[in-house]
């Protein structure tokens, strides 16, 4: 009766197993990922939008400041990506802000020909509760369906004041 059981738990287990691996809520493709630690951007761009002043993991992030009103925006085209029939794109990010009132967002759109098509943005001075905190914030953007294919997803800190703020360990997944 003992080695009954052991065989049936070792086939739930596998059947188990197989239903995890093969379902997914959100179909995922190693193309569509992205992630930014801005630790080798210094080096690739020596006008990147890096400091060494505070970081959440390694050398590097990026920033507003009194001189940036926009952190260093990570861009790309959706031609090849809409191809794909992505519908939309999670981004997580580790924000950080100095000032308790900072006016800083970590944001998220979609453009097209210059013209902003749809918009996702945390706002600092409510999402981060504490200053010199790094806290990671979420964000999700789903795109119109009638998207035209010449899009570009921008993601972003915008500070409007030049308040500093800075961000770091930045993932974009789009998803389908």
């Amino acid at each position: 009766m003992k080695k009954t059981q052991i065989v049936i738990q070792v086939i739930l287990f596998l059947f188990i197993s197989f239903l995890t691996a093969s379902c997914s809520l959100n179909e995922k493709n190693d193309e569509g990922n992205y992630y930014q630690d801005f630790d080798n951007l210094k080096m690739w761009d020596r006008n990147s939008q890096v400091t060494n002043e505070r970081a959440h993991s390694g050398k590097y992030c990026t920033y507003t400041d009194s001189s940036h009103e926009f952190s260093q925006t990570f861009e790309i085209d959706l031609a090849s990506d809409l191809s794909q029939r992505y519908k939309s794109v999670q981004v997580t990010a580790w924000c950080m802000k100095v000032k308790k009132d900072t006016k800083a967002v970590l944001g998220v759109r979609l453009e097209n020909q210059g013209k902003v098509l749809v918009t996702e943005t945390s706002n600092f001075d409510e999402a981060l509760e504490l200053p010199d905190t790094w806290i990671n914030q979420v964000l999700i953007l789903k795109f119109p369906k009638d998207a035209p294919a010449d899009c570009r997803i921008k993601v972003f800190c915008w500070s409007p004041d030049k308040e500093k703020a800075f961000v770091d360990d930045v993932g974009i997944e789009l998803r389908k």
